[in-house]
């Protein structure tokens, strides 16, 4: 699975890339089959005035068609980063199982009752 990583204001190290590629691996690994391609933006929204001012945001495009988005604000990036991989792994787990009990209740429809 391929991470498209880009940041906005804000100085990616190696550090951080590592962060990324560690959560991609744990959070998502076990989807690896479902998911085209995973991009996240990580951006400095408020410059150099401080505060909560860290988005991440992470779009997952899936194989068999769709795409979503999740996003979180933190005023630490790894916090950001945390939150919205674990977001994405139940929006993602939620997806799939949908998916798979489609076919079944498209079925079940078709049934003389």
């Amino acid at each position: 699975m391929h991470l498209e990583l880009r940041a906005r204001h804000l100085l990616l190290d190696s550090h951080l890339r590592e962060v990324c590629q560690r959560h991609l691996v744990y959070s998502l690994g076990r989807f690896e089959d479902q998911v085209r391609r995973v991009q996240l933006w990580i951006e400095d929204v408020n410059g150099p005035r401080g505060g909560r001012d860290l988005r991440c945001r992470i779009r997952i495009c899936l194989r068999r068609g769709g795409t979503f988005s999740v996003a979180w604000l933190a005023d630490r990036a790894e916090a950001a980063i945390d939150e919205v991989f674990d977001r994405a792994r139940s929006a993602l787990l939620r997806r799939v199982q949908r998916q798979r009990q489609a076919p079944l209740r498209r079925r079940l429809r078709l049934l003389p009752g």
